[in-house]
Parts: structure tokens; C-alpha cells; sequence
């Protein structure tokens, strides 16, 4: 029974890094870019100003966590692995979060259009990039 709480933490770590990557893997393909908040207040930003609050906040817990079980001599209750294995969950939480936060999907559904870049030679070739024209322009 000793060890069953360190796997399964470590097991919870590695779905949140496959869920993070997953995640980021539907971000891009959907035509993710990095996306300006439509306004102060939208969550986008507390999504962006919270990223480092929170890993701080993961680092010193898992500081913490390493101090007290070494302190308190826990290794009659728990093991060198399922403190590893919290560790690791803290590190799975926190790749989750921050892939979360940065290729937020509800930005890019209200993200409004951006035509692509065209080169400034080829905007003024019109063999090169056949773009509509706009009369009298």
C-alpha cells in the first residue's frame, strides 16, 4: 500500500502532460495565433496575469512539501516515490495550466479574421497576388 499513492499521482501526471499536449495540438490546428484580449477585463487577461501567480505558487508548494516531509521524517508514512509522485503532479498541473492559458481556444473563436501578409513586392505585382481590387482605388 505504500506505494500506491506515488503511481498513482505520477499516473495523473502524465494524462494532465498528455491533456496540456492534446490541448495544444487542437489549438494549432484550429489556426491558433498569439491573440490580443478584446478588452482589459476579458478573461484572456486574467488567464495571462494568473500563469505566474499560480506556477509560483506550485514551486513553493512543492518546496514546501519536500521541507516538511524531510523535517518531519515521513518516510515511515509515505515513500521517496510518492513524494516524487506529487511532485510530478505538481509539475503535470502545471504544464496543463499553462498550455491552457496560452493557446486558449475561447480567444480564438472570437479572434476576428487577419488577412495574411503579403510581401510589398508582390502586393505591387498583380500577376504575383491576384487580390481582389477595389474600384476608384
Amino acid at each position: 500500500m505504500r506505494y500506491w499513492i506515488g503511481g498513482t499521482l505520477f499516473v495523473a501526471a502524465v494524462w494532465l502532460v498528455i491533456a496540456a499536449l492534446a490541448h495544444r495540438r487542437r489549438a494549432l490546428a484550429a489556426g491558433w495565433r498569439e491573440i490580443e484580449p478584446v478588452s482589459p477585463g476579458s478573461l484572456l487577461v486574467f488567464g495571462e496575469i494568473m500563469r505566474p501567480i499560480v506556477l509560483f505558487a506550485l514551486a513553493y508548494l512543492a518546496v514546501k512539501s519536500v521541507l516538511v516531509y524531510w523535517m518531519l521524517e515521513a518516510e515511515r508514512y509515505l515513500s521517496l516515490f510518492d513524494v516524487a509522485g506529487f511532485l510530478a503532479a505538481l509539475a503535470g498541473y502545471g504544464t496543463w495550466f499553462v498550455m491552457k492559458t496560452k493557446y486558449s481556444l475561447s480567444a480564438l473563436a472570437r479572434a476576428v479574421p487577419v488577412p495574411p501578409r503579403v510581401p510589398a513586392e508582390a502586393a505591387n505585382d498583380p500577376v504575383a497576388s491576384p487580390q481582389p481590387t477595389v474600384a476608384g482605388r
